[in-house]
């Protein structure tokens, strides 16, 4: 059928040829016998060889099998074709208007010849779409048998899921595909069979692990095993079972977690005893005991409380007591010292300690005595310092005039008593 139209596009193109190689006998009958102009008759044949290039062009793109190609081509080139009829009538029309019937023929007659060749190409233009629809079916046919045929290969080996998704294609490209539909029939099949065989797997693997206690694993397979059989008796009474089990699991691990509670809350462990509580109560929300168990601990967390803040209540007044006394101890000592320090003139020292005294009782009279008395006592040593200095150096003149009468009178005595010998 391809080769068929093939030939049939390639025969009309052909036949494109033998009637556009009749035109230039018109331009030069015009040329001669009508006095059309060379600018004129040069565009016209330009023209005619530029269809003929582009008829050409298209036809070796049909046999090279390029056939969108050659369609855009024949398209572009009907475009070309419609505004240069319209051109040639437009002309015809004005060399009418004007007296010039003869030269107006000249465009008229190209214009009918245009026409034909418009109409041959646009024939030739529908056959190629045809053909083009035709090649598509072929081809989404051949896709269609392909993913059929693997549909079949995969269900062979019974990779079900890529069996259907090949099946579920061909019928998308070919709703009418028999064999594509018989397969999915035969996927469903293959798939309850299969099932079937997983059920009844995931069943005794349920069964086993309840017997070894793995209880959290069988109530897994068996919620998989329903979700696929969901009226499933056996599936349903091995949960039934399951729960029974926990229940009875759940019981004894209350007990012990209630044991070791009131042994920590006996050892004072209240964080830890809490936790195993609340533990309890999460598999159990109103085990009394366990109630009771966290009122008891909050009244002792309560007392303990109390007692510690008293007991740092009682040591935060003790320290507070021995830092007092302490700067008590230090008071005294300042004063003493200073007090000997004002006694001794040191009235630099007897400052510092009275202001440093001054410093731990902000307000303290004697303190404030002390250093007043200081300051007055170095005003006074300062003003006397001078009469004293007088006073010291008088003494020390004294005591050289009578270290000196007391020298001439030793000297006197002994002159007599050297005279009598």
């Amino acid at each position: 059928m391809k080769t068929v139209n093939t030939i049939n596009i390639i025969f009309s193109l052909l036949s494109f040829f033998i009637f556009l190689s009749v035109l230039p006998v018109y331009c030069d009958v015009s040329d001669k016998d009508l006095g059309i102009s060379s600018e004129e008759k040069t565009s016209i044949r330009n023209f005619e060889k530029h269809t003929r290039e582009s008829i050409r062009y298209a036809n070796s793109l049909i046999r090279g099998k390029n056939s969108e190609k050659a369609k855009k081509e024949l398209e572009n080139t009907l475009v070309a074709l419609k505004e240069k009829i319209s051109a040639y009538e437009n002309n015809a029309r004005i060399l009418v208007s004007k007296g010039k019937e003869k030269s107006a023929k000249i465009y008229s007659l190209s214009a009918s010849n245009l026409n034909k060749i418009e109409i041959q190409i646009s024939q030739s233009l529908k056959r190629l779409e045809t053909l083009q629809k035709e090649e598509k079916l072929r081809t989404l046919r051949k896709e269609a048998i392909q993913y059929t045929t693997k549909g079949f290969e995969y269900l062979k080996t019974n990779d079900l899921d890529k069996a259907e998704t090949n099946f579920k294609k061909a019928i998308s490209i070919s709703p009418d595909n028999q064999r594509a539909k018989d397969g999915l029939v035969r996927v469903e099949k293959a798939r309850s069979r299969s099932q079937d065989q997983y059920v009844s797997e995931l069943l005794k693997q349920a069964y086993s692990n309840i017997r070894a206690n793995n209880l959290d694993k069988a109530e897994k397979q068996l919620t998989e095993a329903l979700k696929l059989d969901p009226g499933n008796r056996r599936a349903q009474s091995y949960l039934k079972d399951i729960e029974k089990a926990r229940s009875r699991s759940r019981d004894q691990y209350v007990s012990e977690l209630l044991k070791q509670a009131r042994s920590n809350i006996q050892a004072r462990n209240f964080d830890k005893a809490e936790k195993e509580l609340n533990e309890v109560l999460v598999l159990a929300p109103q085990n009394r005991q366990a109630l009771n168990y966290l009122k008891n601990i909050e009244k002792q967390k309560l007392a303990k409380s109390r007692s510690e803040l008293k007991q740092r209540e009682e040591a935060q007044l003790k320290e507070q007591q021995k830092e007092q006394q302490l700067k008590e101890n230090k008071f005294v000592e300042l004063i003493k010292l200073g007090k000997k320090n004002l006694r001794e003139n040191n009235f630099e020292e007897a400052t510092r300690n009275f202001s440093e005294a001054l410093k731990i009782k902000p307000k303290n009279e004697l303190a404030i005595k002390y250093l007043n008395q200081t300051e007055k006592a170095k005003k006074d040593y300062e003003k006397n310092k001078d009469i004293n200095k007088v006073i010291t150096e008088s003494k020390k003149y004294m005591e050289q005039e009578q270290l000196k009468q007391d020298i001439n009178r030793l000297i006197k005595e002994i002159e007599v008593k050297m005279g009598e010998e």
